[in-house]
């Protein structure tokens, strides 16, 4: 979490943690950090320099990124993909770094240079306006749709193209970079391209998601604030993303009373990890060993698929949610910190734990800090307090004229600017 990073600085100089000079020179090394990473020129080039020599390509950035900056090889020479969610997410805390720092023309600079050459019409496929989710410089399994340039884009297990075709909150963040950018916009007909599909649980009706992980309701309510904004203009099926997130949260946390209980390994699905004070089910570790592949999104209905749900509950799950229902998750976090071993001083909560496991071999706590985790959930309660987030946003004009062109915004969201 670089993009996490970001935040974080100004929040510690909101919160006098930390004086603003520190604040500054910790977001113009990040900033600098990421503006002089080598990129690649092309992906022959990339291939030729053993598919390591780069951190991105065109604008977008690897998921991963080693120690030494540049793109990060798994054991087997098989090199990370180029994310377009992920360049999405630290472009958010970019962003944010240029406008609270804007009097600081190196950070407001390199911010916008960073911004601008970012190619998003490269990633969209022109015939449908929908995003692909990354893209690899060699061809193989997961990535077989052929990308202008040469590599290939992702493809699902029959090679068909695997895109940003059903909502999150994810691709509602890379569609408002890409229809604001001031150098490679797209048209705003992307925002409406992906899938809206209603479910409802427990009386509560929702736009849902693919797994019902509670992060996807989130994320791009970090930084914009959708609670004035009313419905988008979507001609056939418009949606408020504000009260759509609260319906979610309100859901999630429904699930996991109802799925509540009393009895340990009972082999039911049913966990004793679960109450009205532990919920919040989203992408986690499985925090008990022996799981060849650890990571699970781990979600609550509605959802198109079942939800993947074992009785593990991270802590940020309900943390990320103080903005949208602070009457549930401040509650929750008491109790994670109180009555869990969850908890520890230096970085705050582990990932995930779970009272009742399969196998009967708990409780199982996982103390691992991830970046991804702590990040939401700080920036989500500092938007409840203070809204700082959100607010040092609104001036940002290439933001803002995505959101107005989406949303009828003149009346509304243009005057916080002046605030």
């Amino acid at each position: 979490g670089y993009d996490d990073s970001l935040d974080a600085f100004l929040s510690d100089e909101e919160s006098h943690s930390a004086p603003n000079s520190a604040a500054v020179t910790g977001d113009t090394d990040v900033v600098r950090t990421f503006h002089a990473l080598d990129e690649g020129q092309s992906a022959a080039d990339t291939v030729t320099d053993t598919i390591s020599s780069t951190n991105g390509y065109k604008g977008f950035y690897y998921h991963f990124l080693g120690s030494d900056g540049l793109r990060k090889l798994d054991g087997d020479g098989v090199g990370s993909e180029l994310s377009s969610v992920d360049t999405a997410i630290l472009m958010m805390g970019i962003l944010t770094a240029r406008e609270y720092f804007y009097d600081v023309p190196e950070i407001r600079d390199l911010a916008d240079e960073l911004y601008q050459r970012i190619e998003w019409d490269w990633m969209l496929d022109p015939g449908n306006d929908l995003f692909y989710m990354a893209w690899k410089p060699v061809c193989g399994v997961g990535y077989q749709e052929p990308a202008p340039g040469g590599g290939c884009f992702t493809s699902k297990s029959d090679g068909s193209p695997l895109q940003w075709d059903y909502y999150t909150d994810e691709v509602i963040l890379i569609d408002l970079l890409a229809i604001g950018s001031p150098s490679y916009p797209v048209d705003v007909d992307t925002f409406y391209a992906w899938n809206r599909v209603w479910g409802e649980f427990g009386g509560h009706r929702l736009v849902q998601s693919w797994n019902g992980s509670l992060f996807i309701y989130v994320f791009a309510h970090l930084w914009i604030d959708f609670q004035d904004l009313g419905e988008d203009g979507h001609p056939v099926e418009p949606v408020d993303w504000w009260q759509n997130s609260i319906e979610a949260t309100w859901a999630n946390w429904q699930f996991a009373v109802d799925h509540q209980d009393d009895i340990a390994c009972d082999e039911d699905d049913d966990y004793t990890t679960y109450s009205e004070l532990s919920w919040g089910l989203t992408a986690a570790e499985n925090p008990c060993p022996g799981d060849e592949d650890p990571y699970h999104a781990y979600g609550a209905s509605p959802s198109a698929d079942p939800p993947d749900h074992d009785g593990t509950i991270a802590p940020y799950g309900a943390g990320m949610a103080t903005m949208f229902l602070p009457e549930k998750a401040i509650p929750a976090l008491k109790h994670y910190f109180g009555s869990t071993d969850l908890w520890r001083y230096r970085f705050g909560f582990g990932d995930a734990y779970n009272l009742d496991p399969e196998g009967c071999d708990g409780p199982c706590y996982n103390h691992t800090s991830f970046g991804i985790d702590q990040g939401p959930l700080l920036i989500a309660i500092e938007n409840y307090r203070s809204g700082m987030v959100w607010d040092t946003l609104v001036p940002n004009p290439d933001l803002r004229r995505a959101i107005c062109s989406i949303w009828h915004c003149d009346t509304i969201y243009l005057p916080l600017v002046l605030k």
